[in-house]
């Protein structure tokens, strides 16, 4: 292993901010602070909803949204699945869930990527 000529001196000021020494002086290079804040905006998303019956019917998948899904009250289970947009950690992303019209508060964070409801009552969700 062989140093990059003129860079034998670097450092870490920060942890957005490195210098690295070099025949004419030195090169800061620096995060800007709009990169590492855009970066903390994590998005989550519903890739997938199926109803969870004696055979398994897929109600969403994809992008496009229906807003609203008449499903007979005998098929009262439904599995969601999500996801986020953030890969670089995700061992450590949690999620929390909420089925409106039927719970009071939201789940416990934790990293399960789905969630099924079974035996829901008559009601709009």
């Amino acid at each position: 292993d062989k140093l990059v000529e003129h860079f034998q001196h670097i450092y870490p000021y920060n942890a957005n901010t490195v210098y690295f020494g070099s025949e004419n002086g030195f090169i800061k290079y620096s995060i800007p602070d709009f990169y590492e804040e855009e970066n903390k905006k994590i998005h989550s998303f519903i890739y997938e909803s199926s109803i969870s019956s004696s055979f398994d019917s897929i109600l969403y998948t994809g992008n496009k949204i229906q807003n609203n899904y008449s499903i007979d009250y005998s098929l009262n289970s439904i599995k969601f699945n999500y996801t986020t947009t953030y890969y670089s950690d995700l061992e450590n992303i949690e999620f929390s869930t909420f089925l409106d019209g039927y719970e009071k508060k939201w789940s416990e964070w934790n990293n399960e990527t789905q969630r099924t409801f079974t035996s829901l009552p008559y009601g709009h969700f």
